[in-house]
């Protein structure tokens, strides 16, 4: 086992530190869902385009509001992404979705309950 300090000392010099001017989403379980769940929705021409962005520009005035972001503006709370083509209810559909899993570990002979596990990528149905 090594320290930190020196691992990063060791880093190859390909694998460079990430800027905040490369990233454009924070890619974090909430984010990437919503991204899923717009890629298949598109799959299915349901919406025009899979781009969070251009979503976030249909539905909202101001993407840098956060009263907008969190549907409390009264200029844009009330928008909507507009639906391309009939929604069929009673199709099936699966979809691609980051979860957390609840687990039970035994320590010591002892039971904890509720242990989150590592973020798995799901098929939801």
């Amino acid at each position: 086992m090594i320290s930190y300090s020196l691992f990063c000392h060791l880093r190859p010099f390909w694998v460079v530190n990430p800027t905040l001017s490369e990233r454009d989403t924070c890619m974090c379980k909430l984010h990437e869902n919503l991204s899923f769940l717009a890629v298949k929705l598109c799959q299915l021409k349901l919406i025009e385009t899979a781009n969070i962005e251009e979503l976030i520009e249909k539905v909202c005035c101001n993407s840098s509001s956060k009263s907008c972001m969190y549907g409390e503006c009264v200029h844009c709370k009330d928008k909507t992404v507009h639906i391309t083509s009939a929604y069929n209810s009673t199709a099936n559909t699966s979809f691609t979705q980051w979860v957390i899993e609840d687990k039970e570990i035994d320590k010591k002979g002892e039971k904890k309950k509720n242990y989150s596990g590592p973020c798995l990528k799901q098929t939801q149905v």
